[in-house]
């Protein structure tokens, strides 16, 4: 399962997940985590960006700003298409977005599966 969230200003997001381990990755950088998370609720202060997380189980998210702030798309699994973007002009501009759908593509280890995209 593949959690895309995509933040639009500075917040803190609340992330619940019964899984332990899991790990928030901030695009382009699908290789090094922003924070390893901690369960069941970890707070993490984040700036705009395109963020993902990758796990077996559902992952809930909010902000401290009732969702304002962010979009979630969630992949329910690894082998179906990248969660898309949200209908927004800065990323409904871009030209090309494949260097995103591979930043989605890739695991929590940086490996990228041939099966998104």
């Amino acid at each position: 399962m593949r959690t895309a969230i995509y933040v639009y200003s500075g917040t803190r997001l609340s992330i619940t997940t019964s899984e332990p381990g899991l790990r928030l990755f901030k695009y382009p950088d699908d290789r090094k985590p922003v924070r390893m998370l901690t369960s069941p609720v970890d707070g993490v202060d984040v700036d705009p960006g395109v963020y993902k997380v990758v796990s077996t189980k559902h992952v809930a998210i909010t902000d401290d700003h009732e969702g304002a702030n962010l979009q979630i798309v969630v992949s329910p699994n690894n082998k179906s298409q990248f969660p898309q973007p949200p209908p927004v002009p800065a990323i409904a501009e871009a030209a090309d977005l494949r260097p995103l759908q591979a930043f989605f593509a890739s695991d929590a280890d940086g490996n990228v599966s041939r099966s998104i995209g």
